[in-house]
């Protein structure tokens, strides 16, 4: 090889080593970049998969909701309406002031007793819950908790109220009936606020109570804790976020964050 040969040797070799690197860059990128894809669709089927096991265990919920329901109007409500129908009866064929008196009061729990599984059954109803205003269902249910339980119960809401679509309006209900049954087992309150936020790309929902309060870590195994997990498999499928802040004989705040699309 002469001199004058030299650079133009130098020249190739350098264009095919500067070839050879952009190759194996691209190849390690193209790699890197399938390795991702892949792992994305993993996810994606990860995500599908809990997804439809949390659907199915939401639904089978609600196959025991809508049971109970079922069996709250056909049967129970009908058994105390037979009932207080014989109260009416003896009433008629009594004379004594006292009797009638205790059968009288007796009527009157009668008849509070068959609204208040009414309004329970309605609740527990999806079908009701669906085709109703999300304000509607937790004012109705407030009204029930203050009459069963004597409690002070408040709603408020601020923004303009929108729709969220019906199935999403069940899951925040069945989450804010949740977090009432926790505070009530458990909290022993005398005072429950209910509040609803509108913001224009999210909501927000709190469920507020006086009660004793907890602590969060102690609650993982407990009966309590079982309800909470209930709701953080709600809050899961709304692709929102559950924030629960308690203290000791401060009582409990349960804030529910949901993107107003999903």
């Amino acid at each position: 090889m002469n001199s004058s040969s030299l650079p133009a040797v130098l020249i190739f070799g350098t264009l095919l080593f500067t070839l050879f690197a952009f190759f194996a860059i691209l190849y390690v990128i193209l790699q890197k970049r399938k390795q991702y894809q892949h792992k994305l669709e993993k996810q994606k089927l990860s995500h599908q998969y809990q997804s439809e096991l949390l659907q199915s265990r939401i639904e089978v919920q609600e196959q025991a909701f809508r049971y109970f329901s079922e069996e709250i109007h056909d049967n129970i409500g009908q058994v105390l309406s037979l009932v207080k129908l014989q109260l009416y009866k003896i009433a008629r064929n009594t004379k004594d002031e006292g009797t009638l008196k205790d059968i009288q009061n007796s009527t009157e729990l009668m008849t509070k007793a068959i609204t208040d599984l009414r309004n329970l059954s309605h609740t527990a109803n999806d079908g009701y819950i669906l085709n109703a205003e999300l304000s509607e269902v937790i004012k109705k249910e407030l009204n029930y908790v203050s009459s069963a339980k004597s409690i002070a119960c408040n709603f408020n809401s601020d923004g303009v109220p929108y729709s969220l679509g019906q199935e999403r309006n069940l899951l925040i209900f069945r989450i804010i009936q949740e977090s009432i049954a926790n505070a009530l087992k458990h909290g022993n309150p005398d005072e429950l606020n209910i509040h609803v936020k509108y913001y224009p790309e999210r909501v927000t929902v709190s469920v507020k109570d006086n009660g004793v309060g907890f602590d969060t870590n102690e609650n993982k195994s407990s009966e309590a804790g079982l309800g909470l997990n209930n709701m953080n498999l709600r809050a899961a499928l709304l692709k929102g976020k559950l924030d629960i802040t308690s203290e000791k004989e401060k009582g409990t705040t349960i804030t529910l964050d949901i993107p107003a699309e999903v």
